[in-house]
């Protein structure tokens, strides 16, 4: 959340979003028709707060759920084209941020972080599926 907030400082109110609408639009933008679960584990934001967010978009016309045809316990989740456009509009921002952000690693640093961080995911995905 603290690397987060300068972005969201600016564009929360504004733009009428909260950090987990903003992680769950991200998802949605990079795979139309995910389920809520599935941005839960993509995010690792609680479902509970996932659901709150889709809720709140939904509300703000910036996602559509549909029934998934093979199992209508499960909505499809995809932007709205109001959703497409505020992703376009906050997104080039968003990366602005997380550039100005890493300039503080050196390129090497940058690399050590992200081994670092891909290991400590793998590691969180062993505990998650019972790996011990």
């Amino acid at each position: 959340m603290q690397l987060s907030r300068p972005f969201f400082q600016t564009y929360a109110s504004e733009y009428s979003i909260t950090l987990t609408e903003w992680r769950v639009m991200v998802v949605l933008h990079l795979r139309p028709g995910t389920v809520a679960s599935d941005v839960s584990q993509f995010t690792g934001v609680h479902p509970m707060n996932v659901s709150r967010a889709i809720k709140s978009l939904e509300k703000k016309g910036r996602l559509i759920s549909e029934p998934d045809a093979t199992n209508q316990r499960r909505k499809l989740l995809t932007l709205t084209p109001h959703g497409e456009a505020l992703y376009g509009e906050l997104y080039p921002s968003s990366e602005r941020q997380a550039e100005r952000l890493f300039e503080a690693l050196t390129p090497a640093e940058g690399a050590l972080f992200g081994e670092l961080l891909d290991k400590l995911l793998d590691r969180a995905d062993e505990i998650m599926n019972g790996a011990e």
